[in-house]
């Protein structure tokens, strides 16, 4: 049957699209207020794209230089800062963007913003119909408001959206009508819009349909009419648009680049982008609308590359460039890696430095292993902690952290999340996979284990431990065949592993088949007969009411007698319960001889006698 199933999300560039972001030596950041995303595109080689997002409530409005990024969302105002120097990588990432700053606005739909070349912040408050900048008291201090508007109020009276920089200072703005009343623009969807030149307070033209994203540029005010899919550029000589290119979209979202523009695409959506003469267009030209990214050629006109989104992300706000990038990344608020990553300012004319010692960190992970191995697991949980803080991307210190989390602290929920972060960090991690399936296995989500299991396989087809532990979680779930196929795949790769003859004999057992299972107990026991005490355990289960060949399976010159004790505690258990050995039990109760060897005819004796 065919699966028509389509993608949660699928980003792809067209044929040339990386080559021609080589050549231009620059990356591209984009906002898609509908899935609350910031995007960055850059390369990650000649034939892959570097693809890194961030979650951020309704992010719309994007200001870019090569190492600060502004970001409006729901209700705050972002500044992130480039925490790298030159040449300088983090993962193999050339920028690190961290949010050092963020402004509470409240929910005032921000859209549009730009930084003058003042310092000043100047953004759109869609909600309050003005210009606004940034205050350190109140959400928003308003600077200017279209001629039309007679008061400031959060009534969205005009849908003002789009700011454009010229000479350094805000000066041209969009808006979708010139109502004032409260969300008048929704009737003047189709031709209401304006472009005010700000300082004048001029309105330089009419008749627009939802005009989005003024961008001054090359001596030409160029924007998107959006409600037609035309980019193009206003003649503010005789105040009317010129389309260049028509894009099967709602275009949202401009940037420039050489000799080349940027334009966002947003698939139609009910009321708001319907009924609109985009509809129409897209019906003459034979195509449906389309969400992505398209690069005119200001040249020619020409859409010369492509970014196509498909699946859940149907809408997109904004997008930039960052010239001299070829791949960012930026921290999240909600990662733990935000606060590890610690920059110091520059001194004595040196660049700014990143807080990152691998090197240190591998020392601190192999400090951790060595805890772990000797039962000191709060010891092992310092020492990989502080492998972290020296490497963000010590994978091995979250895989280890994990470990010792699940295996003797019993804290399931935060090795979960320190596995997780490590397959943020290596996906293809069979490991983190592994450890990550151990964790759910016990915590009885055995469905969800068989899968990391599955997975750490397919990373690595020659894991003998994945089949064991697939085998394990089979076994819980009384599937037998099943599993004694996983262990019989873990012994084809680790034939001399005791833990797995081990394992395979209790499904022998719980079948029935003790012959069977007592040879693999002696296999097991032949290879590692310093075992600590699962495969007596399991042995003097089987041979409960048969003492005298258990005896002579003890009795055999390839065991130590270092496990007598250990043989004779797990056995006093079984023979204390049998009526006849009660009264000869107290032989469990007394100390070791110093020559151990004696154990063997003191067992014997009360055995036979």
């Amino acid at each position: 049957m065919t699966n028509n199933t389509k993608p949660q999300f699928e980003l792809t560039g067209s044929r040339q699209f990386i080559s021609w972001l080589l050549e231009q030596r620059a990356s591209i950041a984009f906002t898609t207020y509908q899935a609350g995303r910031l995007f960055l595109i850059g390369v990650k080689s000649p034939e892959r794209l570097s693809i890194f997002e961030r979650a951020f409530n309704r992010c719309m409005g994007l200001y870019a230089t090569p190492d600060t990024l502004y970001l409006s969302s729901l209700y705050q105002l972002w500044r992130f800062e480039n925490s790298l120097s030159p040449g300088q990588l983090y993962k193999n990432y050339d920028r690190l963007y961290v949010p050092q700053l963020a402004y509470t606005t409240g929910d005032i739909h921000a859209h549009d913003l730009v930084v003058e070349k003042s310092g000043r912040v100047v953004f759109v408050n869609t909600l309050f119909s003005c210009l606004a900048t940034v205050h350190e008291r109140y959400s928003f201090e308003p600077l200017w408001q279209p001629p039309f508007i007679s008061k400031l109020a959060g009534e969205d009276r005009c849908h003002l959206n789009g700011l454009a920089m010229r000479d350094g200072e805000a000066r041209y703005v969009t808006t979708v009508s010139q109502t004032d009343i409260y969300e008048g623009w929704r009737t003047h969807r189709h031709n209401g819009g304006t472009v005010i030149d700000v300082p004048s307070n001029e309105i330089i033209m009419t008749g627009l349909s939802m005009p989005h994203s003024p961008r001054y540029y090359q001596g030409k005010l160029w924007l998107l009419n959006s409600g037609t899919g035309y980019f193009g550029y206003v003649d503010l000589d005789k105040g009317q648009f010129e389309p260049v290119t028509f894009c099967p979209g709602y275009l949202r979202g401009l940037t420039f680049i050489g000799d080349f523009a940027i334009v966002g695409l947003s698939k139609s959506r009910e009321k708001t982008f319907s009924g609109l003469p985009l509809d129409d267009n897209l019906k003459a030209k034979q195509v449906e609308a389309r969400c992505g990214l398209q690069v005119i050629d200001l040249r020619s006109g020409d859409i010369v590359h492509a970014l196509q989104i498909e699946g859940l992300i149907s809408e997109l706000y904004d997008v930039a460039v960052l010239p001299g990038v070829q791949r960012p990344m930026a921290l999240g608020l909600k990662t733990d890696e935000i606060r590890r990553v610690i920059t110091t300012p520059p001194t004595n004319n040196k660049a700014p430095v990143l807080i990152n010692n691998p090197e240190g960190a591998s020392k601190r992970i192999e400090d951790g292993k060595n805890a772990l191995k000797q039962g000191n697991p709060n010891e092992a949980v310092r020492h990989f902690h502080q492998a972290i803080t020296q490497d963000a991307n010590a994978v091995f210190a979250y895989i280890g952290l994990a470990q010792a989390q699940q295996q003797q602290l019993a804290q399931h929920d935060a090795a979960i999340a320190n596995l997780n972060q490590a397959l943020a960090l290596k996906p293809k991690s069979a490991t983190a996979h592994l450890i990550l399936g151990n964790v759910l296995s016990d915590m009885e989500q055995l469905d969800n284990a068989i899968a990391h299991y599955h997975q750490a396989l397919h990373y690595n087809p020659n894991y003998a431990q994945a089949y064991n532990n697939l085998g394990l979680v089979f076994k819980k779930q009384d599937k037998l065949d099943l599993a004694q196929a996983y262990y019989q795949k873990a012994l084809a790769l680790k034939p001399d592993d005791a833990s797995i003859y081990n394992n395979l004999a209790t499904v022998f057992e719980a079948r029935g088949e003790l012959e069977t299972a007592i040879e693999h107990y002696q296999k097991a026991l032949s290879l590692n007969p310093d075992d600590d005490a699962s495969i007596y355990n399991n042995l003097a289960t089987v041979f409960e009411g048969n003492w005298k060949r258990l005896l002579n399976i003890i009795k055999k010159p390839y065991h130590s007698i270092r496990n007598m004790r250990k043989f004779i505690n797990i056995s006093a258990m079984f023979l204390s319960s049998n009526p006849n050995w009660k009264k000869r039990s107290t032989i469990f109760k007394k100390p070791l001889l110093s020559n151990q060897i004696m154990l063997m005819p003191i067992l014997v004796k009360h055995l036979y006698y």
